[in-house]
């Protein structure tokens, strides 16, 4: 079945090709946009982020060089593993030298503490509720928040079930 395996091989050539053009052409907009001014490229969630993305990520961190372009790339750890398409590149990223990482952590009990203080909560003994909290969110500042602006808007201080939009947040993070 050669005419298969030349089909297939010059098929793969044109989709590379498209892909470079494609890369090449957000490469282009990006030095563009930054010979007058200061360009800051944010990609949340790479943990998250399939091959194609990945590979632009990869790209264009290469062609930046001295541009004045900064690119701002967010991931959980703990969600990057062997599997994810991100956990094949951040080895070279990370390694470059125009690379800066900072690990941030999740949210100490007295900052979830200092949270429940700020929003002057009264319905139930403060400390427990941050007690409570903290628990149940493990210091994870958006559930933590989430769970806090539930609580406060409980008419007897004691619903904290959270509200759909994190439970969406939750269950996206869980099931991938």
């Amino acid at each position: 079945n050669l005419k298969q395996s030349i089909t297939s091989d010059v098929t793969e050539i044109l989709e590379d090709s498209q892909r470079f053009y494609l890369y090449q052409s957000v490469y282009e907009l990006l030095r563009f946009a930054a010979e007058s001014q200061s360009v800051v490229l944010v990609i949340e969630d790479l943990h998250w982020a399939d091959s194609s993305t990945c590979a632009l990520l990869e790209f264009i961190s290469r062609e930046v060089g001295e541009l004045p372009i900064l690119i701002l790339g967010t991931y959980r750890n703990t969600d990057v593993d062997r599997k994810t398409p991100f956990s094949e590149i951040i080895g070279g990223i990370a390694t470059s030298p125009q690379t800066i990482q900072i690990r941030l952590s999740g949210l100490e009990y007295q900052d979830i503490e200092a949270m429940v203080a700020h929003q002057n909560y009264t319905k139930t003994k403060p400390d427990s509720l941050a007690r409570e909290i903290f628990e149940r969110t493990d210091g994870n500042a958006l559930f933590a928040a989430a769970l806090l602006e539930a609580s406060a808007s409980a008419d007897d201080g004691t619903d904290q079930s959270l509200p759909e939009s994190v439970r969406h947040v939750i269950g996206r993070s869980l099931s991938r």
